[in-house]
């Protein structure tokens, strides 16, 4: 075979990359096993194994529990008495008595309004946690599809590389480049080998923490189904505020909150009336052989004590109850213009690489090769034109990253992190009078998303 024959033989791989369609890198993915988990099906098994979601739903039955022991009525308290013991040698009068406290001013009933809207903020505490847990499977999905896709490219890319420097070895022998020009292409090949070693680290990693949050370690990554380049539903920023200001489940606890904290305050009212104290007593007489009875009845007087510090103290915490959903009505929107941010950037990238930039590169690259082939362009050039097209997709694929995580944080109500542990002050679906069991699948509130 002639030298010039062999420059072309070497240079048919670098062709390839230009004629062999890579648009985006899913073009060239590698055929593996057929996807067996979706997404949908990865954030219920999440449901199941996630501890912080059995430890929110511990933490309603915990109040459940305290509610139902603050309307409980006080034990009665019955007893032996016996008075006048040996009068006259006389055994005096032996009997029983019975004893009990009588709860006014319908206290027990404000127990149980005060109580029950602790039961309320967590309810809301255990669907805040559905969102952290659910909004984190689709992140760590999202960074999973991205990871997959970046090593399907630098894999290319390393292929390319060693393309480039076999045809930059063909080009040496037959004079038509320096030595130099060698080396440049040996560099690029050493580097593309290494970064794609570390594509596919960060891989292992993507898919290690994505088994993390959904509670299997041994989960199958590599059957789980997604496509990064779905597109997106488009967000507006008055929809979603108003979607935030009406579904979020901190704003639903904070209301909550101010409904405890007046009924509190009623319930500290009514502290320093009385509770009426009853005894009843019935005894033998023996000294005369009859049986008597006696009654007595008190109650404790409100004169050094009439709880006006604790009736201050709950009237300061309404207050500050109020104000607090203010807060955290300002403190969406502040979070939801950033969100907007990243998203209306992310979306302007990702339609920008599409519609632009990677048709732009591939056909510079494409021009390139061709000039070469003709002894317009230098061996550097086409180099120079393969590294911008390669760039670009990796680029392409952290902007479609970038706008699946946005779209995700906004349409999931700005709340992430599955694996912190539920506060005291979270909050899931209010469900006034509603005893029976919850369980981690009970979903009402969170609407389908459109995803990857």
């Amino acid at each position: 075979m002639s030298r010039s024959a062999m420059i072309v033989v070497a240079l048919s791989g670098c062709a390839g990359l230009a004629h062999a369609g890579i648009d985006a890198p899913e073009v060239t993915a590698q055929t593996g096993p057929a996807p067996t988990h979706t997404l949908e099906r990865l954030i219920q098994t999440a449901y199941r194994n996630n501890p912080t979601l059995q430890q929110a739903l511990a933490d309603v039955e915990r109040t459940r529990g305290r509610r139902f022991q603050s309307t409980r009525y006080p034990n009665p308290t019955a007893g032996y008495q016996a008075s006048e013991v040996g009068n006259d040698g006389n055994a005096g009068q032996q009997g029983l008595f019975l004893s009990q406290e009588f709860v006014t001013a319908g206290k027990l009933g404000l127990n149980d309004q005060v109580y029950g809207w602790d039961v309320q903020q967590a309810l809301w505490s255990w669907k805040t946690q559905q969102f952290r847990v659910a909004n984190s499977v689709r992140l760590r999905h999202v960074d999973l599809l991205a990871a997959r896709r970046t090593v399907q490219v630098w894999q290319q890319i390393e292929s390319s590389a060693q393309n480039a420097h076999d045809v930059a070895e063909t080009l040496l022998e037959v004079g038509e480049i320096p030595h130099n020009q060698l080396l440049q292409a040996t560099v690029e090949l050493r580097r593309a080998k290494l970064n794609a070693i570390n594509s596919e680290t960060v891989l292992l990693a993507a898919g290690r923490r994505l088994a993390a949050m959904v509670g299997v370690p041994d989960l199958d990554v590599a059957s789980l189904a997604g496509d990064l380049n779905l597109e997106p539903p488009q967000l507006e920023f008055d929809s979603a505020l108003n979607r935030l200001t009406e579904a979020s489940p901190q704003l639903h606890a904070a209301r909550a909150t101010v409904a405890r904290t007046g009924w509190a305050t009623r319930r500290a009212g009514v502290e320093p009336i009385p509770n009426l104290e009853s005894q009843l007593v019935v005894q033998y007489d023996d000294s005369t052989t009859d049986t008597i009875a006696g009654v007595q009845l008190g109650m404790r007087l409100p004169v050094f004590d009439r709880n006006r510090g604790n009736i201050r103290a709950t009237h300061g915490e309404r207050i500050r109850a109020s104000f607090e959903i203010r807060r955290l009505e300002l403190a969406l929107r502040d979070r939801l213009a950033v969100a907007f941010q990243n998203y209306t950037a992310a979306a302007r990238s990702a339609h920008a690489f599409r519609d632009s930039l990677l048709p732009l590169t591939r056909e510079n690259l494409e021009l390139t090769l061709d000039g070469f082939r003709i002894g317009e362009s230098s061996y550097l050039q086409l180099l120079t034109a393969q590294h911008t097209w390669f760039d670009t997709v990796l680029d392409d694929v952290e902007a479609r990253r970038r706008l699946w995580q946005s779209v995700i944080s906004i349409q999931g109500l700005l709340v992430a992190d599955g694996l912190a542990a539920p506060g005291a002050s979270a909050d899931p679906v209010s469900r006034s009078g509603d005893e029976r069991p919850l369980h981690p699948g009970d979903d009402p509130l969170i609407e389908p998303m459109i995803l990857p």
